[in-house]
């Protein structure tokens, strides 16, 4: 879009736009945005005066330096807000000290009066009332950065790990800037603490000697005393001259100038905790890296016992660990020995971690480890002693421990890092799900974590998502491998959410079944019969179809007994019910067992028959009786106050049996889980939610919930309350943060829907929202009840339909709106529907039809079309353009099922009349006969199929003819459920949600059926379809496309290729345009492109020739030849007869680009300018080409969205050509 922001402005941008549920963000917000990021643009012309009006004086010397440093753009202008950025950074400069509020405003920094009074009063103006410009940026650095609560100050100070006495404390507020709103910047409290005396855990002063010896920016050897000076520190030559050696860099031989002392110079008092010191430093805007924080730790006087140098190997000794005397003083090169010749002894320990040397006794490995801070459980310990190498004396080298503890473990993880870790393992945490993570991880000393320990508590979190498309790199971070088969069978039986994402929860549920021992499939059978299972070899053999077995032919045998649960046949043996019960993860109380047994027929051989059990299982383990509540609850993780537990009694559908359905006591308890919220706020928080109560409705919400003695209630308690009562109202403008809450998921199309149903309105009731919602989307309906709810709406679908309708579903969090599931059922092919009931499935589909309408639907059902009667055949075949001689018209009679009044459906007859292939047909009347045969012509198939046909005779052409040509023009037709096996023929591999969406687009006639072509150009479309390299010459001949084996080659040299050797199928349809066409002679190419207008000298030709992939006949196809001349190196153009060139090469340009191309253009004496410079400057001049039915994917891709209307607009607009294969096209 011609707008270049830098990464830390895109940043910026980004942090301050508003984004909708979806991660979107409005067309016009954003560029409100960009305008005010840069500020907008100014000539560089007027820079001059627009500093002066604000108040800067420059000198010329000084405009010159400044003027020689902007960014300023081809055009001659530059964003403001950079302009003001160079001036911050400008060394010189004054400012009017009356104008600083302006100056300041302009570089985007908004001061209070009092913050302006407090920055004015310590700056050093002359006697003009100007200031240096340095100064002022110096001093403003105060007044930038977080902001802090002055009624939080002491807990953020605590945070920072500084802890100041009550004088102190009350002397340091009384010297803020505090702001009307009761904040303080953090970077102005910073500055206040320098004048400070306090107390602590590690003198700062020290800190800061270390910190000088560590780091800081970069100053020449001569400036190094006056630098200290300036920053109020005095050293004697010799000082200086020991500050130097510690601080001289090996790189470019300058010294760095201390970072530190510039924001706490004066803090000489004061002390921080040691394991603090990185966030202190960080929060006073200090970053160094790890080496310099080790360096500078290591320096600072440290808690902990201290060793005798000398008495070192009989301490390491006592640890079970062995040195020899050459390792022990390597070791003690890297320790800070004291004047006493003393270590500590947490220094030591850190050090033997990463010890090139040593040796440690096997048999006391553990208390080893405990004692260097590294504890293992039994089986991590088991683990690294296996597979140690143990010397004679019983001895392990210390190394090799320390190795082996990180293969074991996965190594430490410091808790900074945890996020970073966990979003490059492509999982998905809120920040209140990781916190919870981080919470339950045992995090040592020194704030790390074993990798393995972070794993198990990702694998056990309730919380997190996954995104299905990663989920094989997924599984292998968590170290979980699967067979492809297995990662298949996976996907399948999870419902993926509209966001394209599962639960992690849900996906750590299903991997249960690839854990465990694997089994050989082909010994399936006596697996089986050793658990007591009897299967019909049928039943085995349809069992087997659908486990997923590896390329060794085994299957986990968890997988197996999942499988077991829904087998429709087979039987079990008696005694070993309990067993496999439990192997199936059933696992039945006492009672429940009791129950279980009481209810089962066991036939002669002592077996129950499977279907029947598990009926039996599934409804005694799915209910809970009321009167055990509270211990099933307990078992579930969950304690409620009695008030609580009352409150829930209160709202579970009791049975007869005083009993209630495990699962809806699962969806109820939901609210009595997650974080507690003070009954006081609640109108507050529900305000940030987009809801507003009136205090009335606020009086009756707090009778409701159940609060406990703290006055506390479950947020998500008081969600349920709000979905169920929707009490409040909202703002019909800023309906994203209710629908959240409300837990609503909508798509953009949706929203807009129940924007416009609400339009005209300011603020609605919360339930005139959710009843507008609830128009659009229909119910809610549980994943597991979509065959009961179609059945009783009068759709039936077998199992197979069901499964393939539920995979493409958009799933959230187990349900799918009503109308997503009619609109998926639209486009499965297959189930049917209760004639009596066609009504009624119609208008649930948003189909409304007039009685007249649907009695005419009805009545044709079965075979479509009107009844025709066979007496009359001459005249009706004669409106439809089709004479045959009366021979030919008993033919067609004999072939029509005619009923007993002499009638044939009027489809029948048009199929008929096809498959007679006889008489002639009127070419005047070819659409009307098309279109009573069903066969929906575009125009350019129709034109196309003119062409084809031979010239009437007398205005007639042969049916036979028509018939052939009509097949050859649109291809063969083929049922729309045979279109997966057809792409498999033409080896495109596609996942099935593309398979559906491929269906949803394709134009498919009344009997479900598609032309071929048409296909195939549906198939040009696919995103993200796949094929295999070495099927690509069968793919190309599918569409059309029959190449020699050097433009095969050719064709396949530049695709990029994955890791199984599939390529992109986009990439491939892309590249299909070159090898279309006409072809042209390769040997006379000199003169084919001297009549194009582009002169090649014999070597340019030659080589030009080498690199086009010629056929047998020596030619090459006219696209390839285009494709190839916009890279090549060679050639000349008149440039007078550019835009013919340009022309001839498939290139259309405006003529303001036209004329800037010509404009860049060196020409040589001839007026000839070069082919390569052209075509550079088109491409830069245009931009790259892009197709119009991709545009919207484009425009998404690059972040930007319209509404239909919107981008409707925008394609009207845009310069349209028909340049691949008559399909629109435009430049980006």
């Amino acid at each position: 879009m011609g707008i270049e922001l830098t990464g830390k402005e895109l940043q910026s941008l980004t942090d301050n736009l508003s984004v909708d549920g979806n991660g979107k963000v409005d067309f016009d917000k954003l560029m409100d945005g960009v305008k005010t990021l840069t500020g907008g643009e100014i000539d560089v012309s007027v820079v001059g005066n627009s500093l002066g009006n604000m108040g800067l004086e420059l000198t010329k010397k000084e405009w010159l330096t400044l003027l020689k440093n902007l960014p300023i753009n081809a055009d001659g202008k530059i964003y403001q807000n950079r302009l003001m950025d160079s001036v911050k950074s400008l060394k010189g400069g004054m400012v009017d000290v009356n104008k600083l509020d302006i100056v300041l405003g302009n570089m985007g920094m908004s001061l209070t009066e009092e913050e302006l009074k407090d920055l004015t009063q310590n700056l050093p103006e002359n006697v003009d009332g100007k200031v240096d410009i340095k100064q002022v940026m110096d001093a403003v650095k105060s007044f930038t950065g977080e902001k802090v609560d002055i009624d939080n100050l002491e807990n953020v100070l605590k945070n920072m790990g500084i802890e100041l006495a009550d004088p102190e404390y009350t002397k340091l507020v009384k010297a803020l800037p505090i702001r009307d709103d009761g904040k303080v910047y953090q970077n102005r409290i910073l500055e206040a603490l320098k004048s400070l005396k306090t107390s602590g855990k590690v003198d700062l002063s020290k800190v800061m000697d270390g910190v000088k010896a560590v780091t800081g920016e970069k100053a020449d050897l001569n400036d190094v005393k006056t630098v200290l000076e300036n920053m109020g520190i005095e050293l004697k030559d010799k000082e200086c001259l020991d500050l130097m050696k510690h601080l001289l860099s090996k790189d470019d031989d300058k010294i760095f100038q201390n970072r530190l002392l510039e924001v706490v110079k004066s803090l000489k008092d004061g002390k921080v905790n040691v394991n603090d010191l990185n966030a202190i430093l960080d929060n006073m805007g200090i970053k160094i890296s790890d080496k310099e924080l080790k360096v500078l730790t290591k320096n600072l006087p440290a808690d902990g016992e201290k060793i005798d140098s000398s008495d070192l190997k009989n301490f390491l000794g006592s640890l079970g660990i062995k040195l020899t005397d050459k390792e022990k003083e390597k070791l003690l090169k890297t320790l800070p020995v004291d004047a006493a010749g003393k270590v500590y002894q947490n220094g030591l320990l850190k050090a033997m971690k990463s010890l090139k040397g040593g040796k440690v006794r096997a048999n006391d490995l553990e208390n080893t480890l405990k004692k260097l801070g590294i504890e293992l459980t039994e089986e991590e310990l088991t683990k690294l002693s296996e597979n140690l190498q143990i010397d004679a004396n019983g001895m392990a080298g210390l190394k090799e421990v320390m190795d082996g503890v990180k293969a074991t473990t996965g190594g430490e993880v410091d808790a900074k890092d945890v996020k970073t870790i966990l979003k490059n393992m492509g999982l998905e945490f809120t920040d209140k799900e990781r916190l919870k993570l981080m919470k339950n991880l045992p995090f040592n000393d020194d704030n790390k974590v074993f990798k393995n320990r972070l794993l198990e508590g990702v694998k056990s979190l309730k919380g997190g998502k996954v995104n299905i498309d990663n989920l094989d790199t997924i599984l292998n971070n968590l170290g979980i491998k699967l067979a492809d088969t297995e990662l298949k069978d996976l996907a399948e039986n999870m419902h993926v959410g509209v966001d394209e994402k599962i639960p992690l929860e849900t996906l750590m549920e299903n991997i249960t079944d690839f854990t465990g021992e694997k089994i050989e499939s082909s010994d399936l059978k006596n697996v089986l019969r050793n658990l007591g299972i009897e299967l019909a070899d049928k039943e085995l053999e349809k069992m087997l179809k659908i486990l997923p077995v590896d390329a060794n032919g085994k299957l986990y045998r968890n997988r197996l007994l999942k499988a077991m649960k829904s087998l429709n046949d087979g039987k079990m043996k008696k005694n070993k019910l309990h067993t496999n019960l439990e192997n199936m993860g059933l696992r039945l109380t006492e009672e429940e067992f009791a129950e279980l047994s009481g209810q089962l027929q066991v036939d002669a051989n002592g077996n129950v028959d499977l279907p029947n059990l598990m009926e039996a299982v599934k409804a005694i383990t799915g209910k809970v009786d009321i009167k055990n509540l509270e211990t099933v609850l307990g078992n579930m993780g969950i304690k409620l106050t009695d008030k609580e537990l009352a409150d829930l009694k209160q709202n579970l559908p009791v049975s007869v049996g005083n009993k209630v359905a495990l699962k809806t006591l699962k969806d109820e308890v939901k609210a009595f889980t997650g974080e507690k919220i003070d009954s006081s706020d609640l109108q507050n928080i529900l305000k940030d939610m987009g809801i507003e109560l009136t205090d009335m409705e606020h009086k009756h919400l707090l009778k409701t919930l159940p609060i406990d003695a703290h006055e506390k209630v479950f947020q998500n308690r008081l969600l349920k309350d709000v979905r169920y009562n929707k009490r409040g109202k909202v703002d019909v403008n800023n309906l994203d943060p209710v629908l959240e809450a409300m837990e609503v998921k909508l798509t953009e199309q949706e929203l807009s829907l129940i924007k416009d149903l609400l339009s005209g309105y300011k603020k609605v009731d919360l339930k005139n929202l959710m009843d507008k919602v609830e128009a659009v989307t229909g119910e809610e309906v549980d994943i597991n009840d979509i065959g009961t709810v179609l059945r009783n709406m009068g759709i039936e679908l077998t199992d197979k339909e069901l499964s393939q309708l539920v995979k493409n579903l958009p799933v959230d969090n187990g349900k799918v709106y009503q109308r997503r599931l009619l609109d998926g059922i639209k486009f499965l092919k297959g189930g049917k529907i209760d004639s009596n009931k066609v009504d009624a499935v119609l208008g649930n589909m948003g189909m409304d039809l007039t009685e007249k309408e649907l009695k005419d639907i009805t009545q044709n059902l079965p075979v479509d079309g009107g009844n025709v009667d066979a007496n009359k055949l001459e005249s009706i075949l004669e409106n439809l353009g089709i004479e045959l001689t009366p021979n030919e018209r008993l033919n067609l009679v004999k072939t029509l099922p005619l009923n007993a009044d002499g009638k044939v459906y009027q489809k029948r007859l048009m199929k008929g009349i096809k498959s007679l292939k006889q008489g002639s047909v009127d070419v005047n009347k070819l659409d009307t006969l098309l279109e009573n045969m069903g066969i929906s012509i575009k125009e350019k198939e129709f034109m196309d199929l003119i062409e084809r046909l031979p010239d009437a005779d007398k205005g007639k052409i042969k049916l036979n003819t028509l018939i052939e040509e009509l097949s050859t023009a649109l291809g063969e037709q083929i049922d729309i459920s045979d279109v997966y096996d057809v792409l498999k023929d033409m080896k495109v591999e596609v996942t099935d949600k593309e398979y559906f969406n491929l269906v949803k687009t394709l134009p498919v006639d009344a009997e479900g059926k598609v032309y071929q072509k048409r296909l195939l150009d549906g198939v040009k479309t696919l995103k993200r379809g796949k094929v295999d390299i070495n099927n690509l010459d069968t793919f190309l001949e599918n569409m059309g496309i029959k190449l020699s084996h050097k433009e095969l080659e050719d064709f396949s040299q530049t695709l990029p290729v994955d890791v199984d050797g599939k390529v992109d199928l986009e990439n491939v349809t892309l590249k299909m345009k070159d090898f279309t066409g006409e072809k042209i002679d390769a040997t006379n190419l000199k003169n084919i492109l001297g009549d194009m207008g582009i002169e090649v000298n014999d070597k340019e030709c030659l080589d030009l020739q080498k690199s086009l992939p010629v056929d047998d006949d020596q030619k090459v196809f006219r696209n390839r030849l285009l494709s190839t001349l916009k890279s090549f190196k060679g050639g000349k153009i008149d440039v007078n007869n550019l835009n013919t060139v340009l022309g001839n090469m498939g290139i259309k340009l405006k003529n303001k680009e036209l004329k800037s191309v010509i404009q860049n253009q060196p020409m040589d004496a001839d007026g000839n300018v070069s082919l390569k410079k052209v075509m550079s400057d088109v491409t830069a001049v245009t931009g790259e080409k892009v197709n119009v039915k991709d545009l919207k994917n484009i425009l998404e891709d690059i972040g930007i969205e319209f509404t239909p209307k919107e981008y409707l607009e925008l394609v009207k607009n845009l310069q349209v050509d028909d340049s691949l294969e008559g399909k629109n096209q435009s430049y980006l």
